[in-house]
């Protein structure tokens, strides 16, 4: 039972959950499911292995498996339509993480959350990406604004070219143009020009005495 309870904890099984395999695996089942038949002392396991794949699939999915009477019938039914939708759909993510570009004013974290969640998927379906191109990936995805960063990694060395490293210089020039951004608003709202410098001479000579602020004037006109 509380292996049983352990599996309902399972996201159900679908096109692109893959977890049902590895349970199957921890509970000493998938023997039965890729190696059949089994001498007759396994057919508890077989029809536990059943039970726990008929139970863990999406409803969506029941279909494919109502008429199967073995574990490896079933898991074999499923694997043949999730093979051609995991074509398909690793089809459709694959131009999604080529194609994606970061335009002025979307978010940096929300930008590389997106390409390393496609980085990981593509991982977790047996596609995996290279170091090295995910480097590539990031870099080719940004705007025109990120070019002089972008070339200032051409000199970095390959092997330390890793995608932490990539990341890390984009998050801190984000922070560079946040504080710059921050600066000329500031500026924006208290200005440093002439206009300040001669307020302030004017202040300084409202405090003198009469006579005295009458000749620094003359001084500053002869300036």
């Amino acid at each position: 039972m509380e292996q049983f309870r352990a599996g309902m904890l399972l996201e159900k099984l679908t096109a692109t959950n893959y977890s049902m395999q590895h349970f199957l695996k921890r509970e000493g089942l998938w023997k039965v499911v890729e190696d059949p038949p089994q001498p007759p002392e396994e057919d508890e396991k077989d029809e536990k292995a059943l039970a726990t794949i008929i139970l863990g699939v999406d409803d969506s999915q029941l279909v494919c498996v109502a008429d199967k009477v073995t574990a490896s019938e079933a898991w074999n039914a499923l694997k043949a339509v999730h093979v051609r939708e995991a074509a398909g759909s690793l089809i459709t993510l694959t131009r999604r993480m080529y194609r994606c570009r970061k335009k002025p004013g979307d978010s940096l974290v929300n930008h590389l959350k997106f390409l390393t969640g496609c980085f990981q998927e593509l991982a977790l379906r047996g596609r995996p990406v290279g170091e090295e191109d995910k480097d590539f990936i990031v870099l080719s995805s940004l705007a025109d604004s990120y070019d002089m960063l972008v070339n200032s990694l051409e000199s970095v060395e390959t092997d330390k070219l890793t995608l932490e490293y990539v990341t890390g210089r984009l998050y801190a020039e984000e922070d560079r143009r946040a504080e710059q951004k921050m600066t000329s608003a500031q500026l924006l709202e208290h200005p440093r020009g002439n206009n300040s410098r001669e307020e302030q001479r004017c202040w300084e000579l409202e405090k003198q005495p009469e006579g005295a602020a009458a000749d620094q004037l003359v001084v500053n006109k002869v300036k």
